[in-house]
């Protein structure tokens, strides 16, 4: 099914991971670049204790009174109307992002052709196994009616050589069939990406051990 073997594709091909990962950090870009146009409000507050005295040791007595408590609390705000390092950035970004949108796309229409080419073939060689087995049963009784000849005198042996010549082209034709056909198979899977999956093939990635 080809819409089958579509949705597999653009579910496992690691490289369509890849693009999304890459729009997604884009969009991160995008939003952190805009946010650097934003005014910028920052509070902020402090707590200090200070003391005088004529020496080191004349201030350090005063270190423990409440009344040389000092305290610190506000916001600040800044704004810059032409910040062009920003947006330039910004713009940047933008671009980035629509660059990356534009390869998602493109891979994604690229993997749809694949797998339907993919399919297309796949179909086409089982076509070719039918068409081939049937080959081979035709070749087949048309040796076993010229062996029929061949006994009461009818045929030569020369004739029957041809006509097992024919059947065992046949029967190379229908084993080249199935085996073009697995080689379809293969194909398909590989550009769906499941193709280790299918095969029973994973990767176990082992706990580093503690020295």
């Amino acid at each position: 099914d080809p819409d089958v073997s579509e949705t597999l594709a653009l579910r496992y091909r690691p490289e369509l991971a890849q693009t999304r990962l890459d729009l997604a950090n884009s969009d991160l870009e995008v939003v952190r670049t805009r946010n650097g146009l934003l005014p910028r409000l920052d509070a902020f507050a402090s707590y200090g204790r200070i003391s005088t005295g004529s020496s080191f040791a004349d201030a350090k007595e005063y270190l423990d009174d409440s009344d040389f408590d000092n305290y610190r609390a506000g916001v600040t705000f800044s704004m810059s109307p032409i910040n062009r390092a920003e947006r330039a950035r910004y713009r940047r970004s933008v671009f980035v992002q629509e660059q990356s949108e534009a390869a998602l796309s493109n891979l994604e229409q690229a993997i749809e052709t694949e797998v339907r080419n993919g399919v297309i073939e796949v179909q086409r060689q089982a076509e070719r196994i039918t068409a081939t087995a049937e080959a081979v049963r035709n070749r087949e009784e048309e040796l076993r009616v010229e062996l029929g000849r061949f006994k009461v005198g009818i045929s030569t042996n020369l004739d029957v050589l041809l006509v097992q010549r024919g059947l065992i082209e046949a029967q190379v034709n229908e084993i080249t069939a199935r085996v073009r056909f697995i080689q379809a198979v293969t194909n398909l899977y590989n550009v769906e990406g499941t193709l280790l999956d299918r095969r029973g093939v994973g990767m176990e990635i082992q706990p580093e051990s503690k020295q």
